[in-house]
């Protein structure tokens, strides 16, 4: 099963990797173009989807394989992570204040989610670069052959 399961960390790690490959075809977007061209704002939108989708889905795979339970809400979950070592340097409540954004995605009016899109765009890329950077060095970690114990010990 722990095999699966980092299979399952490393599609998802190689997913975040592609995804925010693609941030720089949204930095230069306007609310004008958003609003009227509605091929780029679908595009952005699941952009945007997809990155928090996989982030959540990381951190579920991650406490599963820590044996943590997992919390009721998505942001409780990515929270969570802050009690994995390679995780503990990162400011989780700010990367899973993020997780809220899925349900404006879904729900709020263009305005509420052009706004929203708009801090996602500048600040998340680089929020979620680093919690991809934590992702790999935990991938890294549960890879290692353990520790052989040396004679007499």
């Amino acid at each position: 099963m722990i095999e699966d399961l980092r299979q399952k960390l490393l599609r998802h790690i190689r997913f975040l990797e592609a995804e925010l490959a693609d941030s720089d075809r949204f930095t230069a977007l306007t609310r004008p173009e958003y609003l009227s061209d509605s091929d780029r704002r679908r595009n952005v939108e699941r952009w945007a989807e997809n990155i928090l989708n996989s982030l959540i889905d990381t951190a579920k795979i991650t406490l599963t394989i820590e044996k943590v339970p997992l919390a009721d809400s998505y942001r409780e979950i990515v929270e969570s992570l802050a009690a994995v070592q390679e995780y503990s340097v990162l400011d989780m409540p700010r990367v899973a204040a993020w997780t809220r954004f899925r349900n404006v995605l879904a729900h709020e009016y263009l305005d509420v989610r052009w706004r929203t899109l708009e801090r996602f765009i500048a600040e998340a890329p680089e929020q979620c670069r680093s919690f991809l950077d934590s992702a790999r060095r935990y991938l890294t970690r549960i890879s290692a052959p353990p520790a052989m114990e040396k004679p007499g010990e």
